[in-house]
């Protein structure tokens, strides 16, 4: 009432109720600022990462060491050696 005050009137019992014919008004307004507030929540959530850019780096940094290592690793028919458990094929 304060912001749109033709919109509304002041009845017998002092309370606020919609002015006659101007219900549609008001729930268009309050619809529209509801959909617009979910369309921002949506827009930040899209635009803020979900992790920092310096832990993005550091585990690619690690994703990096990680496969190096790996592809650096000895084996033997294909087995890896760096569990210490090799089969022996008889």
């Amino acid at each position: 009432m304060q912001w749109l005050p033709n919109l509304f009137t002041i009845g017998i019992d002092g309370d606020q109720h919609m002015a006659r014919g101007k219900g549609w008004i008001v729930v268009s307004i309050v619809f529209g600022l509801e959909r617009a507030l979910i369309l921002i929540a949506l827009l930040l959530n899209a635009i803020i990462p979900t992790i920092s850019r310096r832990l993005q780096e550091k585990l690619g940094h690690e994703h990096y060491v990680l496969s190096r290592d790996v592809a650096e690793t000895p084996t033997i028919a294909g087995k890896s050696l760096a569990s210490g458990k090799v089969e022996v094929a008889r």
